[in-house]
């Protein structure tokens, strides 16, 4: 595969930290990250009644040094904020649920409005000097992208069907900046070379962010650092695939760092290599050793930590799933309804649930 062609700097966006930026004295050595379970894509777990997580989003932050609470997305909302504040972190997955409201783009479906109510209150947090990290892979990087673009332009709707990008594996290119600091800054010579050149990062995506965007809208410019890219496959230009915050510790990519260390569904294409093993090592501990400078606990809410750990679910095997193992959770609330994201020969189209 030819090496990826250099990324275009774009001069206005810089690495800025803030004030609620913790320092290296400041370690939590029990990190507890919340991960996301949205509602469930499959027939043999209605998603009326059923949520979903995907075991490898777990085991990949565990492997980092953190333990993981499953939080449902459909909790009542001060139920939510109230776990938020018990957290280290927090991480939005991958998955197909619409979060802009197809039938008018200026609304956020019900899962949207979770989504809004998890990004809101992460930034009052940093803004109130609690150091928060959020991570957002594949839905939850284009759920932090659209969600942030729409409180600024009022249109959530920023994803446009792509070919290209289905169960593959990409090569992907650093603007400058990334090597400022941090996710990239321990970034080995060797892993930087693979990143580029041996195609070892994983995505598997049917919409993308529409390109246009990371100029035109202030919400995104104002907020965020443009850090990896990834040639379109059409060969017309590059599309941003991985972003930091200027302002606060919010991270995401586009593609699935978690998959090549413990996905090993067939036909999925993952790659496997030392190489892709130590670049999906190095997101997870980065966004660990974030979580590490909060000391959100669970200590005066009268919880047991220990009751809600992952651990305490059952995993399932379903043939048809690209997952090796899932976790399914009866779902917290029988309403609201859920949108799927499903295919159309031009624009989306969504499945009511």
């Amino acid at each position: 595969m030819p090496t990826l062609r250099i990324c275009l700097l774009i001069s206005i966006l810089s690495v800025v930290t803030s004030g609620v930026w913790a320092t290296d004295t400041d370690i939590n050595l029990a990190p507890v990250i919340g991960i996301l379970a949205i509602p469930s894509e499959y027939t043999e777990y209605d998603p009326s009644e059923w949520n979903y997580l995907a075991a490898s989003y777990p085991k990949y932050i565990e492997a980092a040094g953190a333990r993981v609470v499953p939080v449902q997305w459909d909790l009542p909302h001060d139920n939510l904020t109230q776990i938020l504040h018990s957290l280290n972190g927090f991480l939005i997955t991958g998955g197909s649920s619409a979060f802009a409201d197809p039938t008018n783009s200026s609304k956020l479906t019900p899962f949207g409005q979770t989504l809004e109510i998890i990004i809101n209150e992460v930034i009052k947090m940093n803004d109130n000097g609690t150091h928060f990290p959020l991570w957002g892979t594949c839905m939850g990087f284009q759920a932090i992208v659209c969600i942030i673009a729409g409180q600024s332009s009022g249109n959530y709707a920023c994803l446009r069907q792509t070919e290209g990008f289905v169960k593959v594996s990409k090569n992907i290119s650093l603007y400058n900046v990334s090597r400022e600091g941090g996710m990239y800054a321990e970034l080995l010579p060797e892993v930087e070379s693979a990143l580029n050149n041996q195609a070892i990062t994983y995505f598997n995506a049917h919409f993308l962010v529409k390109p246009d965007i990371w100029t035109s809208n202030p919400g995104l410019t104002n907020n965020f650092t443009l850090l990896a890219c990834t040639n379109e496959s059409s060969g017309n230009g590059t599309l941003p695939v991985a972003i930091a915050g200027k302002k606060y510790p919010i991270f995401a990519s586009q593609f699935h760092p978690e998959k090549p260390q413990v996905e090993w569904v067939p036909k999925q294409n993952i790659p496997h290599s030392y190489e892709a093993i130590l670049s999906g090592q190095m997101y997870a501990t980065f966004f660990v050793n974030e979580a590490r400078k909060n000391f959100n606990s669970f200590n005066n809410t009268g919880i047991n930590i220990d009751s809600l750990l992952i651990g305490n679910y059952d995993i399932v095997e379903l043939d048809t799933a690209s997952f090796n193992y899932i976790y399914f959770f009866k779902r917290a609330q029988s309403s609201p309804t859920v949108s799927i994201r499903i295919l159309a020969s031009s624009e989306m189209s969504i499945s009511e649930y």
